[in-house]
């Protein structure tokens, strides 16, 4: 249950899984938003060597910039490429290797905590999700990886404004793709089994309505309804013809749309209040569903207020 696997659980530290000291720090990092079995980060390094010793965690290194020549020693065995944009190598946990290329190179990096991996299989229904191996990959176009993880990237930018609910939703779907393709024994995931009944979707809808103001996390909604959280989302859609972040945006919105024809509070506040990250946020995710903004609607709805005589 949720208590068993609460972000702190899987928080990687950094501190303790950096690379070595010719290797600078990331320019980028979601280590401090709380992102459930994740760290995301955006690195540049110039022309270098560098080593990895063996992390506890599984990592997905993302090519973002020009063409280098890259070179892995992992092993007995050393490889060297021409990397592109977009080619992905994966290192599993525990395996040591270097690395070293004669230019600049720009990466993202995706560490993956192997709890949260061995998690969404077994909750998946996968036999013996404990022991699933991911396989080592070196520099190969993966353009699915690659599109989940510029979208992991622009929330970053963005310092998680979207909320954990949007980046671990990403994150969920590259754990799923990783199972199904990237395993030493590819897995067949098993269906989901029956749908969500009634009760649980009432159930999953009151909570998000009761903590709309909070930033809610997939797996708290997953844990409600005692599914995976890829699971669940396929199963939240199929009920409800949305997914549970687009679900939880449209509610956010809707309330912001009774506060500001009901209450004097700030546009701002309000933003707040009902879990945006600010005024901007809302403003875009307003428009986007109803084609006004909230400047716009409070002033349609106060200019609309019959006059007292």
């Amino acid at each position: 249950m949720l208590g068993n696997h609460s972000s702190d659980a899987v928080q990687i530290d950094l501190a303790q899984h950096e690379l070595s000291s010719a290797s600078p720090a990331p320019v980028l990092s979601s280590q401090s938003l709380g992102w459930y079995g994740i760290v995301v980060e955006k690195r540049h390094h110039q022309a270098n060597e560098f080593t990895y010793p063996g992390f506890d965690h599984h990592l997905i290194s993302i090519h973002v910039g020009p063409p280098i020549e890259l070179e892995q020693t992992h092993g007995k065995r050393t490889h060297t490429a021409q990397v592109h944009k977009g080619c992905i190598s994966l290192l599993p946990a525990g395996d040591a290797s270097t690395w070293q290329h004669r230019d600049a190179a720009h990466f993202i990096n995706l560490q993956l905590e192997p709890s949260f991996v061995t998690f969404i299989a077994e909750r998946s229904g996968m036999p013996d999700g404990d022991k699933l191996e991911l396989v080592d990959i070196f520099s190969s176009p993966n353009h699915q990886i690659e599109q989940l993880g510029l979208l992991l990237v622009d929330e970053l930018t963005t310092h998680g404004a979207t909320g954990r609910l949007y980046a671990e939703s990403l994150a969920t779907a590259l754990v799923t793709h990783l199972i199904r393709h990237h395993a030493v024994f590819p897995a067949v995931l098993p269906p989901s089994g029956t749908r969500l009944s009634q009760q649980e979707i009432q159930h999953v809808i009151a909570y998000i309505n009761d903590c709309l103001r909070q930033d809610i996390s997939l797996t708290e909604l997953a844990d409600l309804v005692d599914l995976s959280p890829n699971y669940f989302v396929n199963q939240f859609r199929q009920a409800m013809g949305i997914s549970p972040y687009r679900y939880v945006i449209k509610q956010r919105v809707n309330r912001a749309r009774t506060l500001l024809m009901e209450s004097t509070k700030t546009i701002a506040e309000i933003a707040t209040e009902v879990g945006f990250f600010d005024q901007s946020h809302l403003t875009r995710h307003m428009h986007r569903l109803h084609g006004i903004t909230p400047g716009a609607l409070r002033h349609h709805q106060r200019s609309n207020v019959p006059k007292k005589l």
